[in-house]
């Protein structure tokens, strides 16, 4: 059977409380840490040619000055920090989650880092 769109939703959102869990309860204060990858294709035009200083002799690229098209595949991350708060309140059930948002970075471009996945 086939999960409907909201029940897809669910899933990822319990699935992600799970990780958020068990991340706080390793990290030894109560903090969660997930890292947040992206990869993208970049299609652009490009001239390009790298040259050796002393010989001359073009190491990458061409020579012409011609633009030619080209896809770069760049991997993004961000680190999001969680902590469960309202949880210490007897009352409350469920703790909620409050999230700080890091900023993006590039982790890789072109896989010349060989993709530096955290899980490989």
């Amino acid at each position: 059977a086939r999960l409907n769109p909201f029940e897809v939703g669910k899933f990822i959102m319990e699935s992600l409380n799970e990780v958020l869990s068990r991340s706080a309860s390793l990290s030894g204060d109560g903090n969660a840490s997930i890292t947040v990858v992206a990869q993208v294709s970049i299609n652009c035009k490009e001239i390009f040619c790298v040259r050796d200083v002393e010989s001359g002799e073009i190491i990458q690229g061409y020579e012409d000055g011609q633009p030619r098209d080209v896809t770069h595949l760049v991997r993004f991350e961000m680190v999001l920090k969680e902590r469960l708060v309202g949880a210490e309140d007897e009352e409350a059930e469920d703790g909620e989650w409050e999230m700080q948002i890091g900023r993006w970075q590039i982790s890789d471009w072109d896989d010349i880092l060989d993709g530096n996945v955290f899980f490989t």
